[in-house]
Order: C-alpha cells, then sequence, then structure tokens
C-alpha cells in the first residue's frame, strides 16, 4: 500500500465535514498499514481540507480489498453515516465491483456491527 491509497481513507474520514477523535486514531493506525508515517497525517489531512488531496484505487486485487476494509472502518467509526460519507462511498464502491446496493448495504452492516 502507499499515501496515494491512504489518501483515499483520509478523504473518507472528512467526507462527513469533520474528523472526530475516533477517526482520527483510526487514520494513525491505518497509516502503519499504508506505509505512510503518522507524522505526515496531519500534513494529508490539512491538504484534504483545503480540497488538494486526491488519491488512487490500487490495481492489487488484495491491496483494493485492504483499502475497501479500512474505508467501510472508517466511514462507519463514528457510529452514523453521514450523507457526505454514503456519497463518497458510493462514488468508490465502483472500483471494487459494487453496485450502489451492494455498497449502501454494506454501509449499513458496518454500523450495526460497531
Amino acid at each position: 500500500m502507499s499515501a496515494e491509497h491512504f489518501k483515499v481513507v483520509v478523504a473518507a474520514a472528512l467526507a462527513d465535514g469533520s474528523i472526530d477523535d475516533t477517526e482520527r486514531k483510526l487514520l494513525y493506525e491505518a497509516a502503519t498499514s499504508f506505509g505512510v508515517g503518522v507524522g505526515l497525517v496531519d500534513t494529508l489531512i490539512d491538504e484534504a481540507k483545503a480540497g488538494n488531496l486526491s488519491g488512487k484505487i490500487p490495481k492489487d486485487a488484495g491491496e483494493r480489498a485492504n483499502l475497501f476494509r479500512t474505508l467501510l472502518d472508517m466511514v462507519a467509526a463514528d457510529g452514523e453515516i453521514s450523507s457526505g460519507e454514503e456519497k463518497l462511498f458510493i462514488r468508490l464502491s465502483k472500483n471494487f465491483g459494487l453496485n450502489e446496493f451492494e455498497a449502501e448495504d454494506l454501509l449499513r452492516a458496518s454500523v450495526k456491527k460497531i
């Protein structure tokens, strides 16, 4: 995984307009698995807030699956799914071979799991 892939996670964390403590903690934890230094996390958050952040979906199926799980965890972290989070996840879900209904079902199931 790479910083380019991690940027997608940062965008998901900010999709509801803010990053709460739970989401911030998850970002720091995920940074390591994506090969991103924790010192870079706040910089990427600032870039996302300024609208200057774009990431990439991995081509490798295993990396895509890891990113997908991380996105689900991030979007569901606060126990609620905002319209911004839902829109982002549905838009991105096509990159994971999901249709809109499958994406919505996975989001709902993730929140219930918390």
